[in-house]
């Protein structure tokens, strides 16, 4: 982890069983992401991409993906990451996100991970007929 670029972490989440997509969604954008955004220090950009499993992409056959949303959160540095995995180190804190999680996720399945993110330069399109 370099000590002067963006640390991005990416998490798979599944909801908890019995729990509707819709309500999942609901849930999450107002109550978790709100608690997420107020007490992780250093964000400087976090996503949620839903996973819809009845629209594939490109084709591909159906299938359950296992997961319901991927959650992407981006810290300027890795001194920025270190303050919040500080923070959420606190008893205090992890409890809080952990009662919350409960009413949301199945916490068994919880995968996270720092990546590597590379971009593509992408091609300009010739705007000429």
């Amino acid at each position: 982890m370099s000590s002067n670029s963006e640390v991005t972490v990416v998490t798979l989440l599944k909801r908890k069983p019995g729990m509707s997509r819709e309500a999942f969604i609901e849930y999450y954008e107002t109550r978790h992401a709100v608690l997420a955004t107020r007490v992780v220090p250093g964000l400087i950009d976090y996503r949620r991409m839903y996973i819809d499993p009845d629209h594939m992409a490109f084709g591909m056959p159906p299938a359950s993906p296992g997961y319901d949303v991927i959650t992407m959160l981006v810290f300027a540095d890795a001194a920025a990451y270190q303050s919040a995995f500080h923070t959420l180190s606190d008893p205090e804190i992890s409890q809080q996100i952990a009662e919350d999680e409960e009413h949301l996720f199945d916490r068994s399945g919880i995968r996270a991970w720092v990546v590597d993110e590379r971009r593509s330069i992408l091609p300009k399109e010739d705007p000429s007929p």
